[in-house]
């Protein structure tokens, strides 16, 4: 089983509260289901990718953003990449995997970094992009 999420899954971010959240849900949700029905041969893999670029989601992430959040998607990849490691690490029996760098990384920060201040650095971010 494959469950798509993001690495925004990783920390709770400003102004994507909710969207951050439904991905936490996923990516703990994948994590027990792992567990559940790791007897019966069953793996459950949680795909937690940075912006994928040739999707429609960054097309409607833009149009619906009033605030102006998302300009740019520096080292957005690609979902033919994105589906053929996330297919390489359901095979290997990876229970969470992040396919690119970005999310790779975000992986690691924020598990060593406390999410208040990963809320600070959001903040932070967010105001140096406006």
């Amino acid at each position: 089983v494959l469950e798509i999420a993001s690495c925004a899954a990783f920390q709770p971010i400003p102004y994507l509260a909710a969207y951050a959240a439904t991905k936490a849900f996923l990516l703990r949700y994948s994590r027990a289901l792992a567990a559940e029905v790791a007897e019966r041969g069953i793996t459950v893999t949680a795909i937690c990718p940075y912006w994928i670029r040739d999707t429609e989601f960054i097309h409607e992430a833009k149009r619906t953003d009033k605030a102006g959040l998302f300009r740019g998607f520096p080292l957005a990849t690609d979902q033919k990449t994105v589906a053929r490691r996330s297919l390489w690490a359901a095979e290997h029996g990876f229970t969470v995997f992040t396919p690119d760098l970005v999310s790779t990384l975000h992986r690691i920060i924020t598990s060593l970094l406390p999410h208040r201040l990963m809320i600070a650095l959001s903040n932070i971010w967010r105001h140096l992009a406006g």
